[in-house]
């Protein structure tokens, strides 16, 4: 089976990502959030009104070289906001997929790295 067949394939339900939200209604973004977006916070923190906007970074890019040794780059996506008013700290988790021919084990290396800042050291084995 080829990559680009793989690619249209029906997803398990437990893939499906916009089932694994758990937010509330009112706090799903109907768009992909990609940075400098205006954020509001009222009544949830110890001052009254807490406006920022979003941090405008360079999305980060997954790297992975296969086992028979085919390297491909995969742009990651902002997915997941966490806004922590107690501690003030503001979580940005960014998901990327890539469909595999037979699962994990066609993977031999795999990296991390934002845009800008490759050094191309970033591929590790798993092995």
């Amino acid at each position: 089976m080829s990559m680009h067949s793989l690619a249209s394939i029906h997803r398990p339900w437990w893939l499906a990502f916009p089932r694994l939200n758990a937010a509330s209604p009112g706090l799903i973004v109907p768009n992909r959030l990609t940075g400098r977006e205006p954020v509001r916070i009222i009544n949830a923190a110890t001052i009254s009104s807490l406006d920022f906007e979003l941090p405008g970074l360079l999305e980060p890019y997954l790297h992975v070289q296969s086992s028979t040794g085919l390297q491909t780059r995969k742009l990651c996506e902002l997915d997941t906001v966490i806004i922590n008013t107690d501690d003030m700290l503001l979580t940005l988790s960014y998901r990327a997929s890539l469909p595999l021919a037979t699962g994990v084990h066609d993977v031999d290396k795999i990296g991390l790295a934002m845009q800008g800042y490759d050094d191309g050291e970033h591929l590790r084995s798993l092995k």
